[in-house]
């Protein structure tokens, strides 16, 4: 899945809750993490890790693959009403990129 593809599921607790059914997703959203691989920008794949299988570590390596944390999914949900973006006519290209910029300017 696109980072841009996943504000439908951060911005609708609904959505994000039949995503993790889909996905035989059991975790906490606190616990799950989003990772990208070789660069971030909206249209990035990203990757869910457990907490528990990357201890929460800003770079993680699995299978020769690198990939780096954006935010919990708890913590993208919380940014997403912190930054006044839910429930408002913004496209997930811009909520995608506002988020990309907390990221690299706020994290």
């Amino acid at each position: 899945m696109k980072l841009i593809d996943f504000m439908d599921y951060l911005t609708s607790p609904e959505l994000l809750g039949d995503l993790y059914n889909e996905m035989g997703i059991s975790i906490q959203p606190d616990e799950l993490l989003i990772y990208v691989r070789d660069y971030l920008d909206i249209h990035s794949d990203i990757f869910f890790f457990s907490l528990d299988e990357t201890n929460d570590q800003r770079t993680f390596e699995k299978d020769g693959v690198k990939y780096d944390q954006i935010f919990s999914v708890d913590y993208a949900v919380n940014l997403i009403s912190m930054l006044d973006l839910r429930d408002k006519d913004y496209t997930n290209e811009y909520i995608a990129q506002r988020l990309i910029e907390y990221c690299i300017n706020d994290a």
